[in-house]
């Protein structure tokens, strides 16, 4: 076993698979968390989320390579990677940094001399050096500090730790050095930037751009709606032999960092500079998109002659995104659109989701149904998210069970059109067409 004993603070996606990783090539971790509830699940070697090959990680560390407690030691870590959250104030729209601050304060009391702390949570730029650095030097102990951030997917973030390249910041050459060295035991390999604004940014880039993107698909999608043309066929034929493009298919745009990441940019910009104003505007138009659908329903259903109080909705797929397949509900833009709905009139709304469990959407206030039963006699039911258990089954077979006239939502546009025409009184539509 690796003697120099690892700190890693926030046991949540990022952290776990992060610790576990660590534990794995041999170096004794001490996991920190405060949440009761996840110590609970991994002190009952229960993942407190879906992560392929994560129970199994666990059940081999877990009391072993991994020790897991609320509270960091004193004076025993070599190295602390903080990996805690940092999510944005819904009201305000501005970065919520305090649990991270608090983190950092709790290793600047208890680190020792030569320590290094690694940031591996996403910030806006500037907080490395403006807010926790200056946290620790008030202790006077020496430490090194270097930013490493997470660029994993949930669902394949165990495979991708070893698959990505690493980028490392550090405030000086040693942190780096330092930083490096630990990360080339389980990164192929490490990209050197030089300095921790540079780390800080991009990774916030990498998820502006991809939200940028899929904005302008979803754009484009709506533009195609009032067309009547099919947004997907029209996106997949001008990419086609066209290698200077790389649109993507329209959809819905979730989760804890896609919905998260462009406020941590656009607070990023200093006040003497000109505001940003394209980040802003995709991360506008991914974020409305739920409700521009659940209208998209009600004129359905208004034209259809139908009560929304009476119509039996069914949306399928709440995790925020279906392949890789996970069951973290944060940004779920299925949510978003199901708390639109109820707000437009519609009453009966039950739900699922190949990963969520019943109990977590019955806590929301949605009923839990199979997907087979879901179609029993609904008005509409909506796919929300894109897991390959949908093809499965035996669609034509399933929208025989609805109401007509029924509007079955496609937003991931999994099905062929052929298939749900041939079906009378089934509307078959989705983003974009």
């Amino acid at each position: 076993m690796i003697q120099n004993k690892i700190a890693v603070i926030g046991l949540g996606h990022v952290g776990l698979t992060l610790a576990l990783t660590f534990a794995e090539e041999g170096f004794p971790i001490i996991g920190i968390e405060k949440s009761l509830e996840t110590l609970e699940h991994l002190k009952n070697i229960r993942p407190p989320f879906f992560e392929g090959g994560l129970e199994n990680l666990l059940k081999k560390h877990l009391g072993h390579n991994l020790t897991i407690t609320p509270q960091l030691p004193d004076n025993s870590i070599s190295a602390y990677i903080l990996c805690v959250g940092t999510p944005i104030d819904e009201k305000e729209m501005v970065p919520y940094l305090k649990s991270a601050e608090s983190a950092m304060r709790e290793v600047a009391l208890n680190m020792k001399d030569g320590a290094l702390v690694i940031l591996r949570s996403t910030v806006p730029v500037g907080t490395s050096r403006n807010f926790f650095i200056p946290i620790l030097q008030e202790t006077r102990k020496k430490f090194y500090y270097a930013c490493c951030p997470e660029r994993t997917c949930e669902g394949v973030a165990l495979k991708e730790l070893r698959e990505l390249p690493q980028i490392v910041g550090g405030i000086d050459d040693a942190s780096y050095e330092m930083a490096a060295a630990l990360f080339r035991k389980i990164a192929p390999k490490i990209v050197k930037v030089p300095c921790l604004e540079t780390a800080e940014i991009a990774k916030l880039m990498d998820n502006c751009w991809r939200d940028a993107t899929f904005a302008f698909a979803n754009e484009m999608a709506l533009l195609c709606e009032s067309l009547g043309l099919d947004a997907t066929e029209v996106i997949d034929l001008a990419n086609l032999g066209y290698e200077r493009n790389t649109i993507p298919r329209p959809g819905f745009v979730g989760g804890p960092c896609l919905t998260k990441d462009p406020y941590l940019l656009t607070k990023s910009v200093d006040k003497k500079m000109p505001p940003l104003t394209l980040t802003p505007t995709a991360r506008l138009v991914n974020k409305q998109l739920p409700e521009q659908v659940a209208k998209r329903v009600l004129k359905f259903v208004n034209e259809n002659g139908k009560d929304a109080k009476q119509c039996k909705v069914f949306l399928s797929g709440f995790s925020f995104k279906g392949h890789p397949a996970t069951d973290d509900l944060r940004g779920s833009c299925s949510l978003d659109l199901f708390y639109h709905l109820r707000k437009i009139g519609f009453t009966q709304i039950s739900g699922h989701d190949f990963v969520v469990s019943k109990s977590e959407l019955e806590k929301l206030d949605i009923p839990f149904l199979s997907f087979e039963e879901g179609f029993d006699e609904a008005d509409v039911v909506m796919i929300l998210n894109n897991h390959s258990s949908y093809q499965k089954y035996s669609i034509d077979t399933l929208l025989h069970k609805m109401n007509k006239p029924g509007f079955f939502y496609d937003s991931w546009h999994l099905y062929s059109k052929e298939v749900t025409q041939k079906i009378q009184g089934i509307f078959h539509g989705g983003i974009g067409f």
